[in-house]
């Protein structure tokens, strides 16, 4: 068992676990391809090294420097 320094249990519940795994599959089956920043950040909150919090803010952040980086330079849509 993983201990945050809040005092928390941070290890996954196998319940929790199997969710995750779950949400995973079928993101992969609608396309989704996880990167390595992903993997990593997962591997990281399944290990108890990040909250779930954390991990969904990587997430986000990470999601939009890659479309910000796809949409650069063209024009914007909103008139």
């Amino acid at each position: 068992m993983k201990i945050h320094a809040t005092g928390e249990d941070s290890s996954f519940s196998n319940g929790t676990e199997f969710a995750y795994e779950q949400a995973l599959a079928n993101a992969r089956i609608e396309g989704f391809v996880p990167d390595a920043k992903f993997t990593a950040d997962y591997l990281e909150m399944k290990n108890g090294n990040i909250t779930a919090d954390e991990f969904r803010a990587r997430v986000y952040s990470n999601a939009k420097a890659v479309e910000e980086e796809a949409t650069k330079g063209k024009p914007s849509s909103e008139e």
